[in-house]
């Protein structure tokens, strides 16, 4: 084989052959050309589109950052890998286990050693098939490790993902993901000793076991490890960690936000200008990208759709893939007996399924969903025949969210949260609901959900007063924080965006602008702390709107129509009466 020195960048052609080492790696990865991937005379000029020999992912690679050859003659007689041409003597099943196992290798995540009695942790392959396509996956047996260690790795939330696509929508940027290949074994070097029995596939010598330079599927802080891999790079990076959501990372430039990342383990939701699109390119040459996909593309169970308008997160897939359940009629007919185990189980998977539901795209179900789950313990076949027809109804309204461009000047927009609460309506008359949706909202209607939320109020209240403030004040705190986020990813002052709460409640209104106590003495506390907030200009307005015009109506009773809550949502514009 014959090489070029690294660094200098010859004309490469489609079909050529190079290898390459990823940075902090000392395995050579052998590839494909297939095409450059930016203009020869721009500043993307050494970035090239290949294919990689072994598992046939395509991706870019800026040949001016990583060490590089140009392979002109035979390839390595000492190649590791799955050696294709007798490939046909081997199953499906046999080539993917010798596929990842020359990813480990490229990866540089093991090395041999001597087995000298070492705690060795045992594993075990995990085979997948999908889209005819076999995958194996090596897994340790993380739970033999007999050691303390902090595991949590912080995933993105629903309500940061709907923030995420307003300002994405607003901003008019391209929304795009990326998918991180083989992702564990790119986090950070382990800082412990792991020692691994090598499987049988991999030919170990006898006396060999693995010691593991990094995380393998299976440690209990694999996920971790990666992830503080991804966080020392952005903020080397020049990127900001988002305060109050961990998985969350902004790059600002000159002062205005330049751009958006959120992070679900190796799945990554961004957006951003051409500066933003450098440190994602930078990104990408430290962690080798699977798939990166724009404007239409799936992401952690939702459908993403970028059209002129706006974006579009769709549910309905996730719908779809939910079995139309059914029970038999003699069983059916025994309304009032105690589910049995098999009946209670899909019962609690039913209720599951709604709920997800509910936190996504169907908050119009919040209510029933609820009170189903109030009967958990205690279930009968007539819940059971509730929760199939609950869940057989979600396939009936197309389940989307509208994220629509909104003014870019952001003194026109402004925050609305609007509650509602009922009185007694769960748990035998002693619970009580409360419920509120949140949105940005602009001078032109154009709006933007940031989140709802139902449940049972967490304490016994005696009237209605007492479940509309206590709802009010919830609703408050999730709009103060959801705010504090937006600010913080815009680079705003605190409290620039102002926040306006709507109830249809006249009593909590006047209690709160006036002077004359509540009967009720722990209600006062909570009163006094809601006119707090609006002495301290955290929220800007507390008005009372008419019920029938009270969006949050529907997820605190039954018979509510939910008609304009969902019209609202899937067309992104604003009644009226809240602009």
């Amino acid at each position: 084989m014959e090489n070029i020195q690294a660094k200098i960048i010859p004309n490469l052609k489609e079909n050529d052959k190079i290898q390459y080492k990823l940075p902090n790696s000392n395995t050579w990865t052998k590839a494909t050309v297939l095409s450059k991937a930016g203009k020869t005379t721009g500043k993307n000029k050494h970035w090239y589109n290949v294919q990689d020999d072994i598992d046939e992912d395509k991706k870019s690679v800026d040949l001016d950052k990583v060490e590089w050859e140009k392979v002109t003659g035979d390839s390595d007689k000492n190649e590791i890998g799955v050696n294709m041409t007798n490939s046909s003597f081997l199953n499906d099943e046999e080539i993917a286990k010798q596929t990842e196992l020359s990813k480990l290798h490229n990866f540089d995540t093991y090395e041999e050693c001597d087995d000298i009695g070492q705690n060795a942790l045992s594993t075990r392959w995990v085979i997948t098939t999908k889209d005819n396509q076999t995958k194996a996956r090596l897994v340790v047996r993380g739970f033999e490790e007999e050691f303390t260690m902090q595991r949590d790795s912080p995933t993105v939330g629903k309500g940061m993902i709907k923030i995420f696509l307003s300002i994405t929508a607003s901003m008019n940027w391209i929304v795009k993901t990326t998918d991180i290949k083989s992702a564990f074994l790119q986090g950070k070097i382990l800082d412990r000793d792991v020692f691994l029995k090598p499987p049988p596939e991999s030919n170990s010598k006898k006396g060999k076991i693995w010691r593991l330079k990094h995380c393998l599927y299976g440690l209990k802080d694999g996920a971790r490890q990666f992830y503080l891999s991804v966080r020392e790079e952005l903020l080397s990076l020049g990127c900001k960690q988002c305060s109050l959501d961990p998985a969350v990372f902004v790059k600002h430039t000159d002062q205005r936000l330049s751009g958006i990342i959120c992070c679900h383990v190796d799945d990554f939701l961004h957006s951003g200008d051409e500066k933003f699109e450098e440190v994602m390119r930078k990104l990408r040459t430290r962690f080798v990208a699977g798939k990166i996909e724009e404007k239409n593309f799936s992401y952690v169970g939702f459908q993403i759709h970028q059209n002129k308008n706006g974006i579009i997160l769709d549910h309905s897939t996730y719908m779809e893939k939910i079995d139309n359940t059914t029970i038999e009629p003699s069983r059916a007919a025994m309304k009032q007996d105690v589910l049995n185990t098999s009946e209670q189980t899909l019962y609690r998977k039913l209720i599951g399924q709604i709920n997800w539901a509910v936190q996504v795209s169907r908050p119009d179900m919040a209510f029933e969903m609820i009170d189903m789950s109030t009967k958990l313990k205690e279930g009968t076949v007539a819940h059971l025949i509730r929760a199939i027809k609950a869940s057989n109804r979600l396939k009936e309204i197309k389940s989307i969210i509208s994220f629509p461009k909104m003014n870019k000047d952001i003194k026109e927009w402004k925050i609305i949260v609007l509650t509602d609460a009922s009185l007694g309506n769960i748990s035998n008359g002693t619970g009580s609901t409360e419920s509120h949706v949140i949105w940005i909202v602009d001078n032109e209607s154009n709006s933007c959900p940031i989140t709802w939320q139902a449940n049972k109020i967490k304490r016994v209240v005696r009237s209605t007063i007492a479940a509309e403030a206590l709802s009010l004040q919830d609703g408050l705190e999730s709009s103060f924080y959801h705010r504090r986020i937006i600010e913080d990813i815009l680079g705003l002052k605190h409290q620039t965006i102002p926040i306006e709460a709507y109830i249809d409640n006249k009593s909590v209104v006047e209690a709160v602008y006036s002077t004359k106590l509540v009967d009720d003495k722990r209600l006062r506390i909570d009163i006094a702390a809601i006119a707090e907030s609006l002495a301290s200009k955290e929220v800007n307005n507390i008005k009372w709107c008419p019920g029938d015009k009270q969006l949050a109506n529907c997820m605190t009773k039954f018979g509510a129509s939910s008609y304009e809550l969902l019209q609202v949502i899937q067309t992104g514009k604003m009644l009226k009466d809240f602009v």
